[in-house]
């Protein structure tokens, strides 16, 4: 009987031990949960932070490459109209000039028929003192 009881003491005992054992193991893993649920947490954190980061750095590049774009098409814009108002300049003095030489024409050909009425004219008036002339040639 006193066998039996140191025995069971003894069990006892090392239940006892064993409890604390696994107690302060179960005390250890949950500190050590709670740690790598802080990391997780802080991790988490840290990766949702490089993201908005990220995000933002996209945007804005974003932005500088709509700013460029529309900054190289009012540059496009500008250069297509100066070469139109370069062409239409050139336009418009090739149309001056050819007025101009359309003018120059118009007076020659004033001046000719000018000439031409005046030819006749004398000749109109120099008619009847060459008729006789002419006639005495031709006997």
């Amino acid at each position: 009987l006193e066998h039996a009881t140191n025995l069971i003491e003894t069990s006892k005992r090392e239940a006892s031990e064993d409890s604390e054992v696994l107690e302060t193991r179960l005390q250890q893993l949950q500190l050590e949960l709670l740690q790598v649920q802080r990391d997780s947490d802080d991790q988490q954190h840290r990766q949702q932070e490089k993201e908005r980061e990220t995000t933002a750095a996209l945007t804005s590049m974003k932005k500088q490459c709509e700013t460029a774009c529309e900054q190289r098409t009012a540059a496009q814009c500008e250069r297509e109209t100066a070469t139109v108002e370069r062409d239409t300049a050139v336009a418009e003095r090739g149309i001056a000039v050819s007025e101009s030489q359309a003018l120059q024409l118009q007076i020659k050909d004033q001046h000719r028929q000018q000439q031409m009425h005046q030819d006749e004219a004398a000749s109109k008036d120099l008619s009847p003192t060459l008729s006789p002339a002419a006639k005495a040639l031709n006997e």
